[in-house]
């Protein structure tokens, strides 16, 4: 029996999250419970949470009382997990929608591999096109380099090393051991870091006929559209740092670099003045400040880069 709990982590986006809620319901290997973290939204998730929750008992709705970001909502998430009577903790954002057999295809694969603790299945744009930045190989030496699973790998099950917090499935036995996620670094990287614990004890198996399809759209890639800075960036490029320090196998080598590696980002504007302008400066100031923050090893939220709320 494949018995299992799925966490999910939402801000302000009811009318996915009702979707995600959905397609976990109609499963035909149905959850135990439905854990529901909601990052202090101010839309309607509280009422149509609190009224799900108040008409289905599998569903567990916890309304933190400020945004603690998605690694924040993701510590939380699993940490109430692990109070529940589950063998396997599935995670997504509120953006995912999972295919009605996916946790029914998660199950036969578990039995068949019952030395493998973590799965994960394929993310696809709601189109179908497989979205290959979820499921990466790694190679950790003084820099984590990370590439993308070929698509042609999604023929067959494939062996991965970093996974994003899309389509995850986790034996609780697992997170007890790797423990749980860098809830500081608030957004970006917290999955990274996270899949690289895991993968210190336990292969990761993606089961390629169990799709999860991710609710967005996909990047134009247009190098000739402009930049437009966004505060995610300041987490993205510190949170990698931080990463870096931590699984880097030589770490005192990867600090050394790190000063010539923040030369090498800061001045990038003013090479790529015609992609980078007007928002030189402004972006100047964030590259900066990101590896201070990494090199220092300064977590948590920075009040100069928020989400709007």
């Amino acid at each position: 029996m494949f018995k299992y709990l799925a966490v999910i982590v939402t801000y302000n986006r009811a009318e996915k999250l009702k979707r995600e809620v959905n397609s976990l319901l109609l499963q035909t290997v149905k959850p135990s419970k439905i854990i529901v973290v909601d990052n202090d939204s101010s839309d309607n998730t509280h009422d149509y949470m609190t009224a799900l929750a108040r008409d289905n008992s599998k569903i567990v709705y916890k309304k933190m009382n400020k945004n603690c970001g998605g690694a924040g909502g993701f510590y939380e998430g699993i940490a109430l997990a692990k109070r529940f009577n589950v063998d396997w903790i599935a995670l997504a954002d509120d953006d995912a929608i999972y295919d009605k057999e996916f946790f029914k295809n998660i199950a036969l694969a578990s039995q068949k591999n019952n030395d493998i603790f973590c799965f994960t299945g394929s993310v696809r744009y709601p189109t179908g096109e497989i979205q290959l930045d979820h499921r990466r190989q790694t190679r950790e030496k003084i820099f984590i380099h990370q590439n993308n699973i070929p698509i042609e790998c999604y023929q067959q099950n494939f062996y991965l090393q970093a996974f994003s917090f899309v389509g995850v499935v986790i034996n609780k036995h697992m997170v007890d051991k790797v423990g749980l996620p860098e809830r500081e670094y608030f957004i970006w990287c917290d999955d990274t870091e996270y899949s690289l614990r895991v993968n210190k004890y336990t292969p990761i198996l993606n089961i390629s006929a169990a799709i999860v399809y991710h609710d967005t759209k996909k990047d134009s890639n247009n190098k000739y559209q402009g930049y437009i800075p966004n505060w995610k960036y300041y987490y993205g490029l510190r949170n990698s740092i931080l990463m870096n320090k931590k699984h880097s196998k030589h770490p005192s080598i990867y600090k050394f670099f790190l000063f010539f590696l923040e030369i090498k980002k800061i001045v990038t504007p003013l090479v790529k003045y015609r992609y980078y302008h007007p928002y030189i400066f402004k972006t100047m100031i964030m590259y900066h400040k990101a590896f201070h923050d990494g090199e220092n090893s300064i977590s948590g939220i920075n009040s100069q880069f928020l989400p709007k709320k």
